[in-house]
Order: structure tokens, then C-alpha cells, then sequence
């Protein structure tokens, strides 16, 4: 591996890193479990838990399409290096 390759490697990888750290920041805390003997959780609160569940999910499949106007230009780079 050469030492251009290290270093776009090396910007590739700080670049997804500080995406999913933002993105893992923002996202919201799990619910906490209720201890034993306490009341359930309503229908209504099962669903709304599970929608934020699924946006949370949304948000970490958008990590891709963030990642690639960061590492478009560097693959492109790749291919005029070698």
C-alpha cells in the first residue's frame, strides 16, 4: 500500500467516523424498562415506541448516502493515483 492510499484511507475512515458519531449522538435514548410488578405500557405507547424505534432506524440507513459525497471525490482520486 502506498503512502497516498494510506492517507486516503485514513480521510475515508475519519470521515464515516464522524458521521456516525453525529448520528449516534442525535439519536434518541431507548426507553427504559419498567421493573418488575409495575404497570405495562399502553398500546398507544408500544406504537409510538416502535416509530421512533423505526426512525431511528431511517436515520442509520442514511449513513450510506451521507458517506458518499465525502468519499466519491477520494475514490475518484484511487483511480487517478494508480
Amino acid at each position: 500500500m502506498t503512502k497516498t492510499q494510506r492517507v486516503i484511507a485514513a480521510v475515508a475512515l475519519a470521515a464515516g467516523a464522524s458521521v456516525l458519531s453525529v448520528s449516534g449522538a442525535s439519536a434518541a435514548p431507548a426507553a427504559p424498562v419498567p421493573p418488575a410488578g409495575a404497570a405495562q405500557p399502553s398500546p398507544i405507547d408500544q406504537v409510538t415506541g416502535g416509530i421512533n424505534q423505526l426512525h431511528q432506524l431511517n436515520a442509520l440507513l442514511e449513513v450510506p448516502n451521507q458517506l458518499a459525497a465525502l468519499t466519491d471525490p477520494v475514490t475518484g482520486l484511487v483511480g487517478a493515483v494508480q
